[in-house]
């Protein structure tokens, strides 16, 4: 939400269903919201809203105010001071800016033990840092967001970030994970969890033609109109292509899992049993979960 903002070059005015009015001397333009993309709107808030002086008090949202929002570059010896490696971020993506985050942050660090509190760094998006040597044996999954969906009505994204073993990394590897989700999210707003270098093979598929994806697509032709098998596949590639895993995922007999693995072999010609199969056909599957989802 903008509110009344005078600067020395304009000024801007925002409400619900009310126009954002930009002045100018005796220039006036008005913009409705709901014309404006979310990058738009960051673009005028940051451009229209007076400088704050404000600094957060918390040592590591400073941190994070200085890498996120002030371009700046955060020391390893900062970085030591304040956190306890390894650990790893995990962000958040909201549809929509809430009126009480304080209490939705509350709601979403009771699902990650051993977290810091939860930086925002706008509206929309935050982040926070979770120790490794705390993480339990949680479900990190769906589950959450349909937890916060009851409680809060919203459907947010979460993004597990890769584990950051020591303190030189974590500038770097924040800016890519960062820029990685925002893209992928506003590519894939129907998706809400995402794992690690999971967020990397949608990225990569998101730069692929939709020409160029179905020509890759047709090596599953044959399996196409089979969600079944196809369900039973992705579960085993998920579980790092073990059997026994896969079939106590899906409830199943390890030999039902078996033999839709044999069966997607025997059909399709591809041994999913082999790395560099296993890993062209996830990527397929990813960019197509309808055919793998209930």
């Amino acid at each position: 939400m903008y509110t009344k903002t005078t600067r020395k070059r304009g000024s801007a005015v925002m409400n619900d269903k009310q126009p954002i009015i930009l002045k100018h001397g005796t220039t006036e333009i008005k913009l409705m919201e709901e014309e404006l993309s979310y990058e738009e709107q960051l673009l005028l808030q940051k451009l229209l809203s007076p400088p704050s002086s404000d600094v957060p008090a918390g040592h590591m949202d400073r941190l994070l105010h200085e890498l996120l929002l002030m371009n700046g570059k955060v020391s390893p010896e900062e970085w030591s001071r304040y956190l306890t490696f390894p650990v790893r971020a995990v962000y958040i993506f909201l549809p929509h800016p809430l009126e009480d985050r304080e209490e939705f942050s509350e709601a979403v660090q009771a699902f990650f033990s051993g977290s810091t509190k939860l930086f925002w760094k706008n509206s929309r998006e935050g982040l926070f840092f979770q120790r490794m040597d705390d993480i339990s044996d949680m479900d990190e999954d769906a589950s959450i967001i349909d937890t916060l969906a009851a409680d809060f009505f919203i459907r947010p994204a979460f993004y597990i970030g890769s584990i950051i073993h020591h303190p030189e990394q974590l500038n770097a590897q924040i800016e890519w994970e960062s820029s990685l989700f925002r893209e992928v999210t506003a590519s894939l707003p129907e998706k809400h969890f995402f794992k690690e270098q999971e967020l990397t093979l949608y990225y990569l598929l998101n730069h692929l033609s939709k020409e160029r994806l179905h020509t890759v697509s047709q090596i599953l032709t044959s399996v196409k109109d089979d969600p079944a098998l196809l369900q039973s596949v992705h579960c085993f590639l998920e579980c790092g292509m073990n059997i026994s895993s896969a079939a106590k995922q899906m409830y199943m007999h390890r030999n039902t899992m078996q033999y839709r693995v044999d069966k997607f072999i025997e059909k399709t010609g591809i041994d999913i049993r082999r790395f560099p199969n296993a890993t062209a056909v996830y990527m397929l599957l990813l960019a197509d979960p309808s055919a793998h989802n209930d």
